[in-house]
């Protein structure tokens, strides 16, 4: 389970920064399959559960020759068919109970593109990463350590994709801002769709206490003329204004982000 290391900060913002990433995690589905056998974990990175399995008679193949051989391994794949339609049909069920964000597939090697097609509809957008474990004998906390590097993969992806949109976007002056204060102007506008931030950035701002307006330096309100409160770190206001318009959270915790003042967004005009 996560955890947050203690600390005290008096302010009249709430600390969101430590809680950024624990709120509303994703909640994982480890599909398991090999040619008999299935299993369904669900959980998050850090603990997994078994909820499902299932097991299915499917003959072992032989190697005699002649066309009673031929007829038999026939036989043999369409009990492997079956049991890929079982196994599909369980999974489909509990994600219609209960429903999942994310799914790993962890096929038998010999049967992997077969594993695949057979994944339902519903269920196929959803689909990560496949990855190689033990389908009958892998405990929950062994998938669970397989899983944390597929999210770690994941999340590096999604910063790299961030930041290459962020270069891109930078020196056109499109739709995109960084440091304190065109992220704050942006905030002012909820015109911020995902914020980017080193989790060791701290940005200096000020806040008008009256009517809310941001601001990287003013001391009397452009608004109200209201005298401003001094944050010597913003981001946590930056980061629940964000929450507040419906904005992405992006930590930047594989990449380098090379932006004044440890910010930066991705607007939505």
């Amino acid at each position: 389970m996560a955890t947050v290391e203690p600390a005290v900060r008096v302010n009249d913002v709430p600390m969101l920064e430590p809680l950024a990433e624990m709120a509303e995690p994703e909640m994982w589905a480890v599909w398991l399959v090999n040619r008999r056998a299935a299993r369904i974990l669900i959980g998050t990175p850090e603990h997994l559960t078994e909820v499902d399995e299932v097991e299915d008679l499917v003959h072992r193949k032989h190697h005699a020759g002649g066309w009673s051989q031929a007829r038999y391994q026939r036989s043999v794949e369409q009990d492997v068919d079956n049991h890929l339609k079982n196994a599909a049909e369980r999974l489909e069920s509990f994600f219609k109970k209960n429903g999942f964000d994310c799914l790993v597939v962890v096929p038998e090697e010999e049967i992997k593109s077969r594993v695949l097609d057979a994944l339902p509809p519903e269920v196929a957008p959803f689909l990560v990463d496949v990855i190689d474990v033990d389908v009958e004998h892998s405990k929950p906390d062994e998938v669970a350590g397989r899983l944390r590097a597929v999210v770690e993969r994941r999340e590096a992806m999604r910063e790299k994709e961030a930041l290459e949109r962020l270069a891109e976007l930078l020196p056109k002056n499109g739709r995109a801002t960084e440091g304190a204060a065109g992220v704050l102007s942006a905030l002012n506008e909820h015109a911020v769709e995902t914020l980017l931030y080193d989790p060791l950035a701290r940005p200096f701002g000020t806040h008008c206490p009256s009517c809310g307006v941001l601001d990287h330096q003013a001391r009397a309100c452009p608004i109200d003329g209201t005298a401003m409160d001094v944050d010597e770190n913003i981001l946590d206001l930056m980061l629940d204004r964000t929450v507040a318009q419906s904005g992405e959270l992006l930590p930047v915790k594989h990449h380098k982000l090379d932006v004044k003042d440890g910010v930066a967004a991705l607007t939505r005009f």
